[in-house]
């Protein structure tokens, strides 16, 4: 049941993509001890197995020096991208901003953007070149390692146009596809939420939970990819058009070995 001392089970929690319900179900669970990534160096306790999850990059495992074990869940990147903004929208600063500012405002955030393939880039090679892209070398970060919390300490990133600062799409892709196929022991699909529960758990060795609790943090009143304009979807589907490679990828090895 428990880690070998250098080894770490990593959950890669990509924002809106069941993880809050996934991580809340493994807290409850006293065979684990569940992590943040800022203690990822922590000892494993005897006869416990030690899960390091949150939202992290690929590349966690070497700033730390640990054995990785990966695994995550992936969502149809379009509406991901609609539900992390509306959710983050809601909570930035603790304002609860009227729709149609938030509207506003995700257009406006839209028309920022290049690109906003965020599995490829968090999946490929972004953590080990974090503090050249954030130009937070000067801001007292010691390390590559710090400089990776130092990320998670920022609640924004994901939502801004520097995490994809110098990125190439299609080589992050490769890179990402290669992380997923060689590094991850599970990618689950966010779509088929309760067959992605039962056979992770089962993946980890653990009981998988009998009934899935009320999920966690989900953003009711904001509006679906379907309710926006044709135009806009069209914008969203094309800054995310090679994530949706990647995710059609883990969504068929999925399926395939349901069957």
């Amino acid at each position: 049941m428990s880690n070998q001392p250098d080894e770490r089970h990593i959950f890669v929690h990509m924002p809106k993509s069941g993880g809050g319900t996934v991580a809340g179900l493994l807290r409850a669970m006293p065979e684990v001890e569940s992590l943040p990534g800022g203690r990822v160096r922590r000892q494993p306790g005897a006869d416990r197995k030690l899960i390091v999850q949150g939202h992290l990059a690929f590349g966690h495992h070497a700033l730390a020096g640990v054995k990785p074990l990966y695994c995550t869940i992936l969502r149809e990147p379009a509406d991901r991208l609609v539900s992390h903004f509306f959710y983050s929208a809601r909570q930035l600063d603790g304002l609860d901003l009227p729709a149609e500012a938030r509207m506003a405002s995700f257009l406006r955030w839209l028309e920022s953007l290049n690109q906003a393939n965020y599995y490829c880039r968090l999946l490929s090679r972004y953590a080990y070149v974090i503090g050249a892209d954030l130009g937070l070398a000067a801001a007292g970060a010691s390390s590559p390692y710090d400089t990776l919390i130092r990320m998670r300490e920022r609640r924004d990133l994901v939502l801004s146009p520097a995490l994809f600062a110098g990125a190439d799409p299609e080589a992050d892709l490769g890179a990402a596809r290669e992380n997923l196929n060689q590094m991850f022991f599970f990618a689950g699909v966010y779509e088929s939420f309760e067959a992605t529960l039962q056979r992770l758990f089962a993946d980890l060795g653990l009981d998988a939970p009998a009934v899935a609790r009320q999920r966690a943090h989900v953003t009711l009143d904001r509006p679906l990819l379907t309710d926006l304009p044709g135009g806009v979807r069209d914008r969203i589907e094309a800054l995310t058009r090679y994530d949706r490679v990647l995710y059609d990828e883990v969504a068929r090895r999925f399926e395939t070995r349901a069957t």
